[in-house]
């Protein structure tokens, strides 16, 4: 999306943020599915509870269990990749540990990284 052009955004719902963490996670990607759906663009949408499944259970499974991994069409093109959202910016052995896996990453060859960094939003998209 990055790439051709295509933003798109979401609202800070403060109200809806919870101090527990893994709730917020989910609420706001929750927010990052609906936002692709009602652009029109959303071919499908893998969530991680499938991605887990589907690398446990199969012999077609992934390297890193994403939190989705999504199909967008973009002028008349399919893009598959993999997404991974992070509400809070991780040590950097974390991130070293998740290149070391998207590096083995048979499955897919796409990654969209969202990364909040003081109450704001980047976008890293890579690929393999």
């Amino acid at each position: 999306m990055i790439a051709q052009g295509a933003c798109h955004g979401w609202t800070d719902h403060s109200s809806a943020r919870s101090s527990w963490s893994p709730l917020a996670h989910f609420l706001e990607l929750n927010e990052i599915h609906l936002a692709l759906k009602r652009s029109g663009m959303l071919v499908y949408w893998t969530p991680e509870t499938e991605v887990r499944s589907r690398s446990d259970l199969t012999s077609r499974g992934f390297a890193k269990y994403y939190d989705a991994v999504v199909m967008i069409r973009l002028a008349g093109r399919d893009c598959k990749f993999a997404l991974e959202y992070e509400r809070t910016p991780k040590a950097a052995h974390y991130y070293e540990n998740i290149r070391q896996r998207i590096e083995m990453e048979a499955s897919v060859t796409r990654f969209l990284y969202l990364v909040e960094i003081g109450g704001n939003r980047i976008a890293a998209a890579a690929d393999s």
